[in-house]
């Protein structure tokens, strides 16, 4: 069997030595690996022939001896918080401890989008969201620790949602009109969303997702004339609200 001799002592940043081994053949092998990085379970024979010899042990030539580092993989999974639906187009960085960027990435068809990155501690974020989304800058901590490690993490937007109030009056005295009845369509302006009446108030509100539409008035306060023009308007900013003031001329 082998016969252990002793172990090799680091004398400087990454070196190790053992000296004063007489004329033989001989074997090493690293014990422990550096944190991060894998151990090499590798023997390497060598030996000494000549007086005052010095032996480099490599296992990469011209290298020296390297250590493979540790490597892990994160995929984030992006979804529409109320429907489940795969969201593309998020895109994500990954930062170190001191708040480097390491790495970039933007979510597929199939809503991932995954990174591999070498042992360590990081945090990672959203930085621009699916269009008709809101951002969620939230980082999300995470670690890797094993060689080959797999991560996973859900992640859900919430789409961006505004508000259309329409305001009616009559033209001449700006006395509020209650009973004025109002449609919503679709971008392809024949598509009705949605309807309601201007209430005691003369007022109507419409909650409504990110994107293009259009408001039409299709019942008019009784004995005014009715104003049926499509008018379009855009709901871009999460929270906005697009306030219109309409009057009707008395017939």
């Amino acid at each position: 069997a082998d016969t252990l001799l002793g172990e090799m002592t680091e004398y400087e940043n990454g070196v190790y030595r053992m000296e004063g081994l007489r004329y033989g053949s001989y074997l090493v092998k690293e014990k422990t690996a550096p944190e991060g990085f894998l151990l090499d379970e590798n023997v390497y024979a060598f030996s000494i022939t000549e007086d005052g010899q010095n032996v480099v042990i490599e296992n990469e030539a011209g290298v020296g001896f390297a250590d493979q580092v540790m490597k892990g993989r994160i995929s984030i999974y992006k979804t529409d918080n109320a429907t489940g639906e795969k969201l593309v187009g998020a895109s994500f960085r990954v930062c170190d401890t001191e708040g480097n960027v390491v790495a970039e990435g933007t979510t597929g068809e199939d809503g991932i989008v995954t990174f591999e990155l070498r042992y360590g501690e990081y945090t990672v974020a959203e930085y621009e969201a699916p269009e008709g989304y809101v951002l969620d800058e939230t980082p999300y901590a995470f670690s890797i620790t094993e060689d080959g490690q797999e991560l996973s993490v859900d992640m859900a937007n919430t789409k961006i949602s505004g508000k259309l109030v329409i305001s009616k009056v009559d033209a001449g005295t700006e006395k509020l009109l209650p009973d004025a009845g109002f449609r919503i369509y679709a971008a392809d302006r024949e598509t009705v969303l949605m309807e309601g009446n201007t209430d005691e108030n003369g007022v109507a509100e419409f909650e409504l997702e990110f994107g293009t539409y259009y408001y039409q008035e299709f019942d008019a306060p009784e004995g005014y004339r009715i104003d049926d023009t499509k008018y379009e308007f855009s709901i871009t900013e999460d929270g906005q609200v697009i306030s219109v003031l309409m009057t009707n001329q008395l017939e």
